[in-house]
């Protein structure tokens, strides 16, 4: 299973945390900022490294939908008709 590309951009070494450095020049190709989540794969070919999708955050398809800062009792108040 080819992936398509195979350009080498830099080495990387691994820390004895097992932190790697992704080399600059593909994080600024694939906006990969400090906040950005990647996940690991295992594949035939090695490892790789994709930003993790929104949709795997169970809670990412909910966060936003409260407008403004909510009281939970006045809530339950107006949820009871009070």
């Amino acid at each position: 299973m080819g992936y398509g590309f195979a350009n080498e951009v830099g080495a990387v070494k691994i820390t004895e945390r097992g932190q790697v450095t992704i080399p600059k020049t593909l994080r600024e190709r694939y906006g990969l900022s400090p906040e950005v989540e990647l996940e690991a794969l295992e594949t035939p070919e090695g490892i790789l490294l994709r930003r993790k999708s929104r949709a795997d955050d169970p809670v990412s398809k909910w966060r936003g939908i409260l407008k403004g800062p909510l009281d939970v009792d006045v809530y339950i108040e107006e949820l009871r008709g009070r």
